[in-house]
């Protein structure tokens, strides 16, 4: 065995050196190929080259990763040493990180803000950089996205028609006086703007900070091309400048990584060509058999059934929205105007579907919601959203997977408004204009929150959005940022990944012994054959330079009976080919108005059937005791008689 440090020179060594390798299947584990820890001498010639980490006079500090090359024999592979401890009178311990592994131990600990300190973009005015800001109202930016969204008090990004532009532009380009709890407040023009990083720009600028560059992934093509980190910002540009920490959250760069595995994805580096991959869980199933390694088995296969079976539960933070926004004021009462409803526990859509069985999806807003009848209205209440958690429920154990990231909830008036929090104020302070108060805005943390844009031909400018339908109801794409629903993340991501967590993933070990090539060549992230039957390695163990076998572990992908499946959006809330259609009668048909006498309660009745659509006739008939009558100049109800008020409903055709 060789080890060579980054300056060219080779470690002394204990003769028969030997290291023990584990290549990990990164879908199933969190750890990257590593080797056991091993020790070198304290040699004259290690500890210089490592700086004499067994001293504590030293005025360098010490080099605890370092680059460096293993070679053995055929055998010869560009690693990372992590030295754990030295000292003079005894040896070195250090261990090595190969692949994945070198990739996840170069970027622990190492936070955004740490890669993106001191990153800006400096205009030389006001005008010149609400011009750049102009720009991404239209126009598409690799780096950039801007649109309108909600924060407790403000609408950021706002648009209004401008007649000397004739078009679209901010409505804060000019200086404007605000009134927040009877206090008149001048606002300089710029704030209340921000802009939203690309996802992939982001990563791009994480993985060129330690030395990558991304190949071709699923992030190049729409809405993925789109997808942006939401902000609260309301002066990120006040000082004509963009810096890069104000809008990225503040995450460590693991967590970030989360973000794409939100998405059954994993990052797989090149560590060669110093190139990073996206690779979904489906590919490593898709792909044909890479290798038959049934003359390499040694043992006999080993079938270990103390893991139960499992499925999928998906999860994120929700960021629920207030019950009022300021900049939504004026609206009050319009029935365009749709808030999402304040729900305290936002169960996943299998409990909704037990616990509510008349409510159904509706699409143009991700709503979840059952239809009630209240005396002579129809009600509608919202009983979850797509945005909640998923999970089928049932027996099987639940592997839940939950993700840094928050789930804005959205306000709806006519276009779409994610709701990104209470607004942050990071270079600026609010002072009250009788200036007996001063009053400092929050600065909270700022979190990962996701979201899609898209430019709108009729508004001419672009809009923020979660669903995969534009405001019209127009379908946009065929993926959405919600968890559930026929489009939703676990549909399109997770669904073949549940099947096999449901129907197999058994675990195998068996003893096996590779070749010096296979031991450099072989991947964990496509199928292989043993005894005829296709398996998936979860832990590849070996020794460089060394034949006896070692045990290793792998992974059923034979689906077993009876099959298990995750329920569809159509089993969990059924197609509705006929709806209720509420009739009234009056006793009086002259009076105006009536009042209710008697108390009335919202009923939630079951979906209408074919029967009773091809029946016809009264259903739920229900009759109240009411006063007709009409109201007086002072709004007070005048009575004519007493009367009843008859209701029923008849099944119509959705």
């Amino acid at each position: 065995m060789k080890i060579t440090h980054p300056s060219g020179e080779s470690y002394d060594l204990f003769p028969e050196t030997q290291i023990e390798l584990t290549r990990f299947n990164p879908f199933f584990n969190d750890l990257g190929e590593q080797s056991v820890p091993i020790t070198i001498p304290a040699t004259s010639k290690n500890l210089k080259l490592l700086n004499y980490p067994n001293r504590g006079d030293g005025s360098d500090k010490i080099t605890r990763r370092l680059n460096v090359q293993l070679q053995e024999g055929a055998f010869s592979i560009v690693g990372r040493q992590a030295i754990l401890s030295a000292s003079s009178k005894d040896n070195i311990e250090t261990s090595f990180y190969l692949n994945e592994g070198a990739f996840y131990e170069k970027i622990k600990d190492v936070s955004l803000k740490e890669i993106f300190e001191g990153k800006s973009i400096v205009f030389s005015s006001m005008d010149q950089t609400i011009d750049f800001m102009r720009s991404l109202i239209t126009a598409s930016d690799h780096r950039f996205a801007c649109f309108q969204v909600a924060t407790d008090n403000y609408i950021l990004n706002e648009m209004k028609f401008s007649t000397t532009l004739n078009k679209y532009d901010f409505k804060k380009n000019v200086d404007t006086i605000e009134i927040i709890d009877g206090n008149k407040i001048n606002v300089p023009r710029g704030f209340y703007i921000t802009p939203f990083p690309k996802f992939k720009h982001v990563l791009q600028e994480v993985l060129l900070y330690f030395g990558y560059t991304l190949n071709p992934s699923f992030l190049d093509d729409e809405p993925f091309s789109t997808m942006s980190l939401l902000n609260d910002n309301i002066d990120t540009i006040v000082n004509n400048r963009i810096d890069y920490v104000d809008i990225i959250p503040n995450i460590m760069v693991s967590s970030f990584f989360d973000l794409i595995r939100k998405f059954n994805m994993e990052i797989v580096p090149d560590e060669i060509h110093k190139t990073v991959d996206i690779i979904h869980f489906d590919e490593q199933i898709n792909q044909p058999i890479s290798v038959d390694l049934s003359n390499n088995i040694t043992s006999p296969l080993r079938f270990d059934y103390t893991d139960e079976y499992k499925q999928v539960k998906l999860s994120s933070e929700i960021l629920p929205a207030p019950k009022e926004v300021h900049g939504f004021s004026s609206l009050f009462g319009d029935p365009w105007v749709l808030y999402p409803y304040q729900i305290q526990e936002r169960l996943p859509i299998s409990m909704l579907a037990v616990n509510f069985p008349t409510a159904y999806i509706r699409p143009a807003d991700g709503s979840i919601v059952r239809q009630g009848v209240f005396g002579d209205k129809i009600t509608y209440e919202v009983v979850g959203y797509l945005s909640n958690s998923y999970y089928d429920g049932g027996v099987i154990t639940a592997d839940d997977k939950t993700f840094p990231d928050i789930i804005p909830d959205v306000i709806t008036y006519w276009i779409t408004y994610p709701y990104v929090g209470p607004g942050r104020a990071l270079h600026s302070t609010i002072i009250m204009s009788d200036e007996s108060e001063e009053q400092s805005s929050n600065a909270g943390e700022l979190k990962p929150m996701l979201c899609f844009s898209y430019y709108d031909n009729y508004y001419t400018y672009n809009i923020g959005t979660l669903s995969n339908y534009d405001w019209t109801g127009l379908r946009l794409w065929d993926y959405s940022l919600f968890y559930n629903g026929a489009d939703g993340i676990f549909e399109r991501f997770w669904r073949s990944r549940d099947t096999l967590m449901r129907n197999a993933l058994v675990n195998m070990n068996a003893d096996l012994q590779l070749s010096e090539d296979q031991k450099l060549s072989l991947t964990t992230l496509r199928r292989v054959l043993v005894d005829n039957q296709p398996y998936l390695i979860s832990e590849l163990k070996y020794v460089p330079g060394l034949k006896d076998p070692q045990n290793c572990s792998f992974l059923t992908t034979n689906l077993q009976k009876p099959i298990s499946n995750a329920r569809t959006e159509s089993d969990y809330f059924p197609d509705r080919p006929y709806e209720w259609e509420l009739k009234t009668q009056r006793s009086n048909t002259t009076a105006k108005h009536f009042i209710y006498k008697t108390s009335r309660t919202t009923f939630y009745p079951p979906h209408p059937t074919a029967a009773q659509y091809s029946a016809g006739g009264r259903y739920f008939e229900r009759v109240y005791e009411v006063e007709y009558g009409h109201y007086d100049i002072n709004q007070k109800f005048i009575k004519e008689s007493d009367g009843t008020l008859t209701v029923w409903l008849e099944a119509v055709l959705n």
